[in-house]
């Protein structure tokens, strides 16, 4: 998992509630620290109250080193946008110089944070470019949260999974992690998955608009 903030780290611990081997990678070394040294969830979302047991089904880390035994990596870092409202890519273009290797094998990639309209291709070609995959076949999924603040134990639970994989070989292997959690998936092209992440931003960000703008009159 790359990326430990609100949606990286209660997913993170969820998958390895059913089972699932989790190596957390963030920048922060301080924060990788405390979320590698078990004891209370660290943040109030509901359902979670400890962070798993340290040891070989949670290892946490700030480097890339060491991911031999790794078969897939979620992204979760986010695109901030910057003066123009053009979401930063930086941060992704970072994750994908550090995976080049691993990617090359063959492992699966999987972003779950918001992507503008025509990235996840993008970011294929890209990868092909950069030779970061097997036989030249980028292994590449986006497959969004659209999870509300204080609500992600329930919600992985209970809410559909989009899932937009580059093949069926790929859909599978997502298959295999997104069906420990949600209730059933929908395949969609990559488009389609932008949109709706787009879409789900956008009403949330109305419905924060609204309630502000009510309580300035109350």
């Amino acid at each position: 998992m790359i990326g430990l903030g609100r949606v990286g780290l209660p997913f993170s611990v969820s998958l390895n509630q059913s089972g699932f081997s989790i190596v957390g990678i963030d920048t922060n070394e301080q924060w990788c620290k405390k979320l590698g040294s078990g004891g209370p969830f660290p943040f109030h979302e509901p359902g979670y109250e400890t962070l798993p047991e340290p040891g070989d089904a949670w290892r946490m880390q700030t480097s890339y080193d060491d991911l031999d035994d790794v078969d897939a990596f979620i992204v979760t870092v986010g695109t901030p946008l910057d003066q123009n409202l053009t979401p930063n890519l930086g941060p992704i273009k970072n994750v994908l110089n550090a995976l080049r290797d691993q990617l090359a094998k063959g492992k699966l990639l999987i972003f779950r944070s918001t992507l503008g309209l025509g990235v996840t291709h993008a970011i294929s070609t890209q990868l092909e470019r950069m030779r970061a995959c097997l036989d030249g076949k980028p292994n590449i999924a986006y497959c969004p949260e659209r999870l509300a603040e204080g609500k992600a134990h329930e919600e992985l639970r209970s809410l559909p999974q989009i899932v937009s994989a580059i093949n069926d070989e790929t859909y599978a292997q997502c298959v295999q992690i997104f069906s420990k959690l949600a209730p059933r998936l929908h395949r969609v092209s990559y488009r389609q998955a932008e949109l709706i992440k787009l879409l789900c931003n956008t009403s949330r960000y109305m419905q924060f608009a609204v309630d502000n703008w009510v309580h300035e009159f109350l």
